[in-house]
């Protein structure tokens, strides 16, 4: 990703998954954002992490 000119990852954990979502903040990534997910339309929360 960095060589690709990408400061950070991003991803989505879904709102009912709180051990995943545990998980991701334990290793850096912050909570950007709450969103539906594009294909089925369920709320995420979208995690960010700088490289």
């Amino acid at each position: 990703f960095r060589a690709g000119g990408r400061s950070a990852v991003r991803l989505a954990v879904l709102d009912n998954n709180p051990r995943a979502l545990a998980f991701w903040t334990s290793l850096g990534y912050e909570v950007i954002d709450q969103r539906e997910d594009l294909q089925l339309g369920r709320p995420c929360a979208v995690l960010r992490k700088p490289l």
